[in-house]
């Protein structure tokens, strides 16, 4: 929420020790647990992040949970660095570049996956997946008109405890279903045109509802370099992604000097000459910015990637056996504790608000 942003998945480890396929284990109070979970939050600091940055948050968590670690090492480390694509999609670091292999896994991930694959697959993978829809999930899949999953008292739409030729239709005499989408009312009619649907972002324009269809349509980008992300990115096809630097034809680059404070200010160069790079308060980039101080978001990458920027924009080192390595290491001993919640107590994990402590940030766990 406001004060940063948590993801996590289990690693898979040997035996049934979290990731894919791990099974339900048993604590020491009877409880059952099961390790074969992640979580990734939707907000950083108070403000949403990017659809583009979640979906690789997530991917990455996955990827850990497929028994993928970080490209680390003489092998993997360095994968990526040259030729202009980019690091792939398990780079330990956090990274605010747009490249061709951000979303993908690479040859050492892909291998690691296969062994995992591989092994698991006769265990808890299904063998064929049917292309029928299942009434009752709550997606309107094709051949269905709505779902509203066992909810047999929804006005609209038959529930899957109906009959079958019944389920997931559309009842007498109704428009719609709102599972259909946000432009049906819950007395199932039709929201009136004009009527909002999705709000404006950044990055793209308000939709609005036809006044004929239960489908919010897809909003419209609005126009490439259109400022965004607190006036440090602009827009490029209806996301926000690029940094604020290419609109004058530079490039970002990473602050120079030793103050942790500058590190985290918009930097920019002229491209491929990194001596060239300086602050927008610099006399230097005057005339783009008038010598304005943009300060980074919370949780942007800076000093080379090899830290983050707090909420005070000031930007921390990470701690190799700071809190985020003991909290890996405690993994292994999770079964002592009775609940998870009982595990975090002991391990003192907290997210803290002052700018002397440490944040639980982005791809810092492992």
């Amino acid at each position: 929420g406001s004060r940063g942003k948590l993801l996590f998945a289990f690693p898979l480890c040997s035996g049934n020790w979290g990731g894919i396929c791990s099974q339900y284990m048993q604590l020491r109070n009877g409880q059952h647990s099961s390790l074969n979970t992640g979580l990734v939050t939707i907000q950083n600091y108070g403000q949403h992040v990017p659809l583009r940055q979640v979906q690789l948050t997530l991917a990455h968590e996955l990827g850990h949970s497929l028994g993928a670690p970080h490209d680390e090492g003489s092998n993997c480390g360095n994968l990526g660095s040259s030729g202009g694509k980019g690091r792939f999609l398990m780079f330990p670091h956090a990274s605010d570049e747009v490249r061709e292999n951000n979303d993908k896994f690479s040859p050492c991930s892909i291998k690691r996956i296969s062994k995992v694959l591989n092994l698991k697959k006769d265990n808890c993978f299904v063998g064929e997946i049917s292309d029928q829809p299942i009434c009752g999930n709550l997606l309107v899949e094709e051949g269905e008109e709505c779902d509203v999953g066992h909810n047999d008292t929804d006005p609209c739409c038959y529930s899957a405890k109906e009959r079958l030729g019944l389920q997931c239709r559309l009842k007498p005499d109704k428009l719609c279903s709102p599972s259909q989408g946000l432009c049906c009312r819950s007395d199932c009619s039709f929201k009136l045109s004009g009527h909002v649907c999705d709000e404006e972002t950044d990055c793209q324009k308000e939709s609005v509802c036809s006044g004929l269809s239960a489908h919010c349509p897809e909003p419209s980008p609005k126009e490439n370099l259109t400022i965004c992300s607190q006036g440090t990115r602009v827009c490029l096809n209806g996301v926000c992604t690029e940094s604020v630097c290419i609109r004058h034809q530079l490039q970002q680059c990473d602050c120079p000097g030793d103050s942790m404070k500058e590190k985290c200010h918009m930097c920019c160069q002229q491209p491929g000459q990194p001596e060239t790079c300086a602050s927008t308060t610099s006399s230097v980039l005057s005339r783009h910015f008038q010598r304005k101080v943009l300060p980074l978001v919370g949780g942007a990458p800076c000093s080379g990637n090899q830290g983050y920027c707090d909420k005070f924009h000031v930007c921390q080192l990470l701690d190799a056996d700071g809190p985020i390595a003991r909290l890996k290491n405690s993994f292994l001993h999770l079964d002592d504790f009775d609940d998870l919640g009982e595990w975090m107590k002991v391990t003192e994990i907290k997210i803290y608000t002052s700018r002397q402590e440490t944040y639980l940030k982005e791809k810092h766990f492992s």
